[in-house]
């Protein structure tokens, strides 16, 4: 059985995009991928000191379309980033290539060393093994640190060079070929490597890979692709060129190129380029930040409905930044916000001390509040700080938050007696709402549905309840009842069949007096 064909967007359909964000960081951690009889399955290296195993049966479900059934041996079983992960690999697997494989290309260097060393006398070394740093690409545009020892710089000489790796080693008993230069620069990459990766990736960052690789660059013995290692050497500057631009899937992406073209860029504390054709490497100008520029090269790639919220973001906080053409101008919600707050209670099997409330295993009630602000359609809890929802059409919105006033609202809980109640407050039975608010105790409910409540309302609150809250508080116009006498000077009223009172005459002589 052959796998039906598939798309990022139905792995997107699948597990949604918080998930698939998950997801990338685990494509280089994953190993033993193949499929067959129409299951894909692979190891995934994730945060267990054993690899989680995951398999996908893949098939087409009544209507036709392809649906999956994923498993994982990780605690979330089914649904998680590791099967999320194994689709997208699959996916850059199936893909055709766009250009030769290093590992093809490796092994036609090597089968040509083998048999040009097998026509000729071995020669003895001349010079002392060295280990040498390779700027390697990797995808889509990163730079990673590989290692090989050579006997020399040149590019015959690191061709027939050896790839080493074992760095962690080196740390603690170094090999002769490891001097006291290099035990500068080795412990700064090790502290940069990917944990999470099957097999040590290292990559430059920040302060400490602008360090690196001035250092690495000082040495002399910095190289370029580690498949076909080019030397390389100081370069002047060149200008930074910042632009969008849109990928094979109609994604669009930020991208930091050179005038003139180079092989690849680099942002650390400054922006570097490396140009494997000329063997040149060196810093780029630019008017923009390197901070600034690196946070726009860590976004994720941008759909249609993602360009709105961006563009917008960048033309208030960064209009010198590049423009990113919105598809479509961003509503904004520009409406002062409303405060509702809800009321309600849930079973309790066992509560933990709280404020006045004594705690035990017994059964009650426990009451409580949760807070939200409307601001036209759109509902946001105070916790969440974002300022871009998504109405139920999907169109990308942007609300202009009134924070102060949110605030202003907190305090006025606050000082009413409203306090956070924690999660694990309640020990079995319904769970608490997230952010739930409570009174000191349960005798101070009828106090602020009589008083408090009232003042909320009159100050623009709305309040919701279920109509049986047991603290609901009626407001009475009027009392309609019956009465009757009940011997020895007992009169008896009330509202059958629940309410009933009894009054007593006080003396013989005295009279039923009514209003």
């Amino acid at each position: 059985m052959t796998l039906p064909d598939f798309t990022e967007s139905d792995v997107l359909r699948w597990f949604g995009a918080a998930t698939l964000q998950k997801a990338r960081p685990y494509l280089h951690s994953i190993t033993r991928l193949e499929a067959s009889h129409g299951v894909i399955r692979s190891y995934v290296l994730g945060t267990a000191p054993k690899p989680y195993r995951v398999e996908i049966e893949c098939g087409l479900d009544t209507a036709g379309d392809v649906a999956i059934e994923p498993y994982c041996t990780c605690p979330v079983g089914r649904h998680c980033k590791h099967a999320a992960a194994t689709l997208l690999a699959w996916l850059a697997q199936v893909k055709p290539p766009e250009k030769l494989n290093p590992e093809v290309l490796n092994w036609v260097e090597a089968f040509r060393r083998a048999e040009a060393t097998s026509a000729r006398p071995k020669k003895p070394p001349v010079k002392p093994e060295q280990l040498f740093y390779c700027l390697t690409p990797q995808a889509p545009w990163g730079l990673r640190v590989q290692f090989i020892k050579a006997r020399g710089g040149h590019r015959e000489q690191l061709a027939n060079g050896d790839e080493w790796l074992n760095v962690e080693r080196a740390l603690t008993n170094p090999p002769s070929f490891v001097n006291d230069e290099d035990m500068t620069i080795l412990p700064l990459l090790w502290s940069m490597r990917d944990k999470h990766a099957y097999l040590p990736s290292l990559t430059l960052k920040g302060d400490k890979g602008e360090t690196a690789l001035q250092r690495m660059l000082a040495s002399g013995r910095l190289c370029y692709d580690a498949a076909n290692p080019v030397p390389l050497r100081a370069g002047d500057p060149r200008a930074a060129l910042l632009h969008w631009q849109t990928d094979a899937q109609q994604h669009i992406r930020a991208h930091l190129g050179a005038e003139p073209p180079a092989t690849r860029t680099l942002c650390l504390r400054q922006l570097w380029y490396v140009d494997g054709e000329s063997g040149e490497i060196g810093v780029l100008d630019s008017p923009h930040s390197a901070s600034q520029i690196a946070r726009l090269l860590d976004l994720p790639p941008l759909s249609a409905l993602d360009v709105p919220v961006v563009a917008t973001a960048l033309a208030e906080l960064a209009p010198a930044l590049p423009r990113l053409d919105a598809v479509a101008e961003l509503r904004c919600i520009d409406a002062p916000p409303v405060p509702h707050l809800t009321l309600d209670s849930l079973d309790a099997f066992g509560m933990r001390p709280y404020r006045d409330y004594p705690g035990g295993y017994r059964t009650s009630l426990f009451d409580f509040a949760t807070l939200a602000f409307r601001y036209a359609e759109f509902s946001v809890a105070p916790n969440d700080k974002s300022e871009f929802a998504t109405s139920k059409q999907g169109e990308a919105v942007r609300i202009k938050r009134d924070f102060k006033r949110e605030a202003a609202c907190l305090k006025q809980l606050e000082q009413i007696g409203f306090k956070p109640v924690p999660s694990r407050t309640i020990s079995y039975g319904s769970k608490l709402p997230s952010h739930a608010l409570g009174l000191a105790s349960e005798a101070q409910w009828p106090i602020f549905m009589a008083g408090d409540r009232l003042a909320l309302q009159n100050d623009g609150w709305v309040l919701h309840m279920p109509a049986d809250f047991r603290h609901h508080v009626l407001e009475v116009d009027a009392w309609e009842a019956e009465f009757a006498e009940r011997g020895n000077d007992w009169l008896a009223f009330g509202s059958p069949p629940r309410a009933r009172a009894f009054l007593r005459r006080p003396d013989a002589s005295s009279r039923w007096r009514a209003r």
